[in-house]
This record gives C-alpha cells, sequence and structure tokens, in this order.
C-alpha cells in the first residue's frame, strides 16, 4: 500500500509541476497559428490537448488609441496602511502585459520582457508580435464559463438558474451536486466537498490524475464527487471551490447539447468581434475543463470586458442578458458568511470577485496574477496578465490589493482627455 501510495504521489507530483509550467492550459510546445489555418484541436501525449475557439476576422470590434494616452508614473495607492506606487507593483508582480481600456479607446497597452522571452506561459504569435500573442488566464477563466451559463439563460436552453443541476446534467444525479441550485454553484456554494489547492492529494491534483487515463473525462470526474461537507445547505455559505465550475461547464455541455469551445465561439467570441483565436485546455475527450485555462490576445480579454462594461451589449449586438451582468455587480450576502475567516473585503457572485462596498466594479481573477477589472459606470476596463508565481502566497490579501491598485489606475484614466 505504501509503494502505491508512494507512485500515486509521485505521478501527481510530475503533473502538478507538468501543469504549472505549462499555465495550466493549453498545450505544451503548442504557438499561436494564424487563425485561417487554425485547428479545432491539438492533441498532446497525456491530457494535454487544446480546444481552439475561432473569430471571425471579417467582423472585429475595433479598439482605437487614444490621442491622449495613460502615463502610469506617480500613481499611488493604499494598501494595509501603505502608499504603494503602481509602476513598482507593476515591475514586483512580474507583469506579462498591461491594458487600460476607456470604453473602445486604448489609454494603455504595454509588453515586457518576460512576455516576450516567455515559452511555457504565452503562445506566441509565429510572426513575432507580442500584440497578437496568447496570454494565459488560469481562473478568469471561471468568469468566462459563468457567462457560457448566461449565454444558455438568453438563449432559453436553461429555463431558470434556481433549477437544479442535474436537470440539465443528468450524470450529476449520484453526486454531491443533486439537488443543488445553477445560482448556487455559480455563487461558490454547492456545498460539495473539494480540497482546493495544487499539492499532491489535493482536489486539482487528484483531478489530473484521474484525467491522465484516456478515457476519463472532466464530467466523469465532477460525477464521482459525492461528499458534501457536514453542515453545509447550499448557498449557507461562500466557499471557493474549483470543482464547481467544472460542474458548470457539464451543466451548458448538457443544456446546450454542444461543448463549450462551439458554444462561445459562435454565442460570444465572433458576436463580440474578438480579433484571434483563443486556446482552450481540454481533456481526452474533448471536453473543457470549465474552472481555467483559456489563452487569449491581451485586447480580447479587454473586449469579453468590455462586455461586461456595456451591459452586456458590445459590437452592435446583445451578447448577454443586461441581468445577467447586473448579478456580477454586487457580492452575494451569504447567510453562515465564509466557511473560512478572512479578513478580504472581496465578496463573490456570478463567478466574478465583488468588493464588498458594491461600488460597482468587480475583477475576473486568476493564479499568478491574471485580472479582468470592470467599472460598468465608468466603462473603464484593465487587463492584467502576469507570471506573479508568489503573489497569493506571499500575500493573503492579493486581490484586495490589486483592486486597489486598479481602482487607482481607474481613478488616473478618467482625468485623460477625451
Amino acid at each position: 500500500m505504501k509503494i502505491r501510495f508512494s507512485l500515486k504521489a509521485s505521478v501527481a507530483t510530475t503533473l502538478l509541476a507538468l501543469a504549472l509550467s505549462q499555465s495550466a492550459c493549453a498545450s505544451p510546445l503548442l504557438t499561436n497559428v494564424k487563425p485561417e489555418t487554425t485547428q479545432d484541436v491539438w492533441h498532446m501525449p497525456g491530457i494535454w490537448a487544446t480546444g481552439v475557439i475561432k473569430n471571425d476576422a471579417g467582423n472585429i470590434y475595433p479598439l482605437t488609441r487614444a490621442s491622449t494616452g495613460l502615463s502610469l508614473d506617480n500613481i499611488y495607492y493604499q494598501h494595509l496602511n501603505e502608499t504603494l506606487s503602481v509602476i513598482e507593483t507593476v515591475a514586483s508582480s512580474a507583469t506579462l502585459g498591461l491594458l487600460v481600456l476607456r470604453d473602445n479607446q486604448i489609454l494603455y497597452e504595454t509588453y515586457f520582457d518576460k512576455a516576450i522571452n516567455s515559452e511555457s506561459t504565452v503562445d506566441k504569435d509565429p510572426g513575432g508580435d507580442i500584440t497578437k500573442s496568447l496570454f494565459p488566464s488560469y481562473s478568469v477563466g471561471k468568469s468566462i464559463t459563468s457567462s457560457a451559463i448566461g449565454l444558455a439563460v438568453q438563449a432559453k436552453k436553461i429555463e431558470s438558474i434556481d433549477d437544479p443541476m442535474e436537470k440539465y446534467a443528468p450524470v450529476l444525479k449520484k453526486s454531491g451536486y443533486n439537488g443543488v441550485s445553477i445560482r448556487n454553484v455559480l455563487n461558490m456554494s454547492s456545498g460539495v466537498y473539494f480540497n482546493e489547492g495544487y499539492t499532491p492529494g489535493s482536489g486539482i491534483s487528484d483531478m489530473l490524475l484521474y484525467l491522465t487515463v484516456p478515457w476519463n473525462t472532466i464530467d466523469g470526474f465532477v460525477a464521482e464527487q459525492k461528499k458534501r461537507i457536514p453542515g453545509f445547505e447550499a448557498g449557507d455559505y461562500y466557499n471557493y471551490s474549483s470543482l464547481d465550475p467544472a460542474a458548470l461547464g457539464t451543466v451548458v455541455r448538457g443544456a446546450t447539447g454542444q461543448k463549450m469551445v462551439p458554444w462561445l465561439q459562435e454565442n460570444l467570441w465572433k458576436k463580440a468581434g474578438m480579433e484571434s483565436h483563443a486556446n482552450v485546455q481540454i481533456d481526452n475527450g474533448g471536453l473543457e475543463l470549465g474552472f481555467c485555462c483559456i489563452k487569449a490576445t491581451l485586447k480580447d480579454f479587454g473586449r469579453f470586458g468590455l462586455i461586461y462594461a456595456n451591459a452586456g451589449r458590445l459590437n452592435g449586438q446583445q451578447i448577454l442578458p443586461e441581468a445577467w451582468v447586473n448579478m456580477s455587480t454586487k457580492a452575494v450576502n451569504y447567510p453562515k458568511g465564509s466557511l473560512e475567516a478572512s479578513a478580504s473585503t472581496m465578496g463573490y457572485g456570478n463567478q466574478w470577485w465583488i468588493p464588498k462596498d458594491n461600488a460597482g466594479d468587480f475583477l475576473a481573477v486568476g493564479l499568478y496574477g491574471q485580472f479582468i477589472y470592470v467599472d460598468p459606470e465608468h466603462k473603464i476596463v484593465i487587463a492584467k496578465t502576469s507570471n506573479d508565481v508568489n503573489g497569493e502566497a506571499k500575500n493573503k490579501l492579493y486581490a484586495d490589493q490589486m483592486m486597489a491598485f486598479f481602482r487607482s489606475i481607474r481613478n488616473a484614466a478618467l482625468a485623460v482627455p477625451h
């Protein structure tokens, strides 16, 4: 038994190292390719395969460079009673690219040496244009999965997010998700047990190990998770779990009869006028993980934010229901609070991070410093991609700090003449 355990732990450790070194997204050795020659699926050994969300090259939403740009010099913000410099934070957080939009105007767009030189975290444009390269997003993908649910609601594929998960995904009937509403899963309040983390023996580790078996899929993994947290009725507590958005992916596929790649491609990516395709990590069954791992250009992450900044509307079309977007602007009031005590001022709802002051702005957040900041009132969107591998480890209030960071940039952006 000890030998078997050690082997499992060794395999898990190797998988985790590979996953994190390759951004846990897309496939190793895959570079960005021209949209017209992009294959639908790229397969790599083991669990690594990449699905491709294609754009419509004839329908690109234009982003124009503002006549007056934004300088990050002399912008400061407060965090834990300290005054911090924006420009120093950009450097210390291993920023790969930073984009600031005011509606469709680019106020700031800069890429840094680590992005240009990186081979492991960026799917590089073969022509060497860093602005056309695809950047990792990690758990920012959770917010995109939320939008896939919103699109299904708009298309009447999902009647109500208060419906139980198994109504659209019968495979979940014998899982811990049976009887749990889609709404509670969107709000990270399912009550299904999952050991969130990346170390051997954690939930992510177990998931990756499960997916190394060629016939296993993410839907199968979710369906096998039967354990619930004692005393946790769905909706009671906030409990961050990557299993929840994975289960939402199962619901999207069940409700629409499509995999998420074509669903997002036709209903979001093409309609919103994205400038490039996106790479999506999929399992050996061709299923998207749901909780992470979409790579896109920095400007396309910005365009995604603009959909939410404009009440679901972009490129002359209502992409998402306005009511759906509004759900992302107010932190959920969980009856019993957070399952784990935290000093954070950040709340949560609809797979977005929302300040508890409910000022109207909100964040998509991903591992290692990936962010999309949205301020609908002022039509400001900021996209930041990074390789800050120690960010969360050294700062338990990392999201709080970055919200203050983004708000200071937002304030400076508002002062830039139109």
